[in-house]
């Protein structure tokens, strides 16, 4: 009757939002594993790109300057940041603008393989085993996109923030039901990280 309904009148927000809601509740019957991760992540990344790009897309235009842009894209698959470019050699300007706001990542740079192809970089994170590491994956990418953002559009930044701070920041995720294993687990640094006191 909703979609008979919808159809008649044009109007697809209903199915838009039953659709939606249908889909999570999947979600969260399936639970998070291997399988589901990819959906989870994308629903996540979704919710950034509708808070920072004002759309419904899932990718995040920055503009670096003039003629100089970048759009960032998530590799479900490996939990990576995508940045593509126009460029055929690599630029500086924001290899260290990636590596200061995303100090927590593992960033490789695609050179191209051909005249025709452009750099592009990739902004590896650890593969999340559960929804709780997802969501706080998804908070590490958040965060180096507005500080990409404050770096390359400080005025568009604040007009978002103030949409932000008035309706807030979009977190699908958190709202689902998912019961996962209480298994606490501690990253422990390695002890030939830098200035470490380990002796060989």
């Amino acid at each position: 009757a909703l979609i008979t309904e919808s159809s008649a009148k044009q109007e697809y927000d209903a199915i838009r939002s039953y659709s939606r809601k249908l889909g999570l509740t999947v979600l969260e019957r399936i639970g998070f594993g291997p399988l589901s991760r990819p959906t989870f992540l994308r629903v996540g990344f979704r919710d950034i790109c509708r808070d920072l790009d004002l759309h419904e897309g899932t990718s995040i235009r920055f503009v670096m300057g003039v003629g100089r842009l970048t759009r960032a894209y998530l590799d479900y698959d490996t939990c990576s940041l995508l940045f593509t470019t126009a460029f055929e050699t690599a630029d500086p300007q924001l290899e260290h603008a990636l590596g200061v706001a995303f100090t927590e990542a593992d960033i490789h740079r695609e050179d191209p393989s051909s005249r025709t192809d452009a750099v592009s970089y990739h902004v590896r994170f650890p593969v999340p085993a559960g929804l709780g590491e997802a969501r706080r994956v998804l908070g590490q990418m958040r965060r180096g996109l507005v500080a990409l953002m404050a770096r390359f559009e400080a005025e568009r930044l604040s007009s978002i923030e103030a949409l932000m701070n008035t309706f807030g920041a979009r977190e699908t995720l958190a709202g689902l039901q998912i019961r996962e294993q209480s298994v606490s687990t501690v990253r422990i640094l390695s002890p030939m990280a830098a200035g470490s006191d380990f002796i060989h």
